[in-house]
């Protein structure tokens, strides 16, 4: 699990992990959840701010301004509505995917995630608890993220 990230959206964690997907390609993921206990009352609200569903389904265009830009430095950043970016350190297995396919399967969890707790523990317990959303991931030249 990354730090938390504080932002207008409230304090976040971003993770990313690789998967086999229903698409029968491994894709790049990235979980976005929040540790705070109040996560089924804030969670859904960020969802709906990146155009994403209801927790338990796919939305195939989330809203157009969120992307994923993929740094040659090893660094992904979320970009959501208003300007807001929310960046990691990524695998570099994981930026060639996300780079092939031009996608990421954002998720969003509804639960707060427990201290210490990784993503695939998280999709495992939450599963039912999140909404997923093709987010549209391209790579960026050094010093344009």
């Amino acid at each position: 699990m990354s730090d938390p990230i504080e932002g207008r959206l409230g304090t976040l964690v971003l993770g990313g992990w690789i998967a086999p997907a229903p698409t029968g390609h491994d894709e790049a993921f990235f979980l976005l959840t929040t540790p705070d206990k109040r996560a089924a009352l804030t969670m859904p609200v960020v969802a709906a701010t990146l155009g994403l569903g209801a927790a338990g389904t796919v939305t195939e265009r989330p809203d157009p301004e969120v992307r994923v830009e993929i740094g040659a430095d090893g660094w992904a950043t979320l970009h959501t509505p208003g300007g807001e970016r929310f960046t990691r350190p990524v695998a570099a297995e994981w930026a060639q995917i996300a780079h092939e396919r031009g996608q990421v399967v954002l998720c969003v969890g509804m639960a707060p995630m427990p201290p210490g707790m990784n993503e695939d523990a998280y999709t495992d317990r939450y599963g039912v608890k999140i909404a997923l959303g093709l987010v549209p991931a391209a790579r960026v030249p050094a010093g344009e993220r």
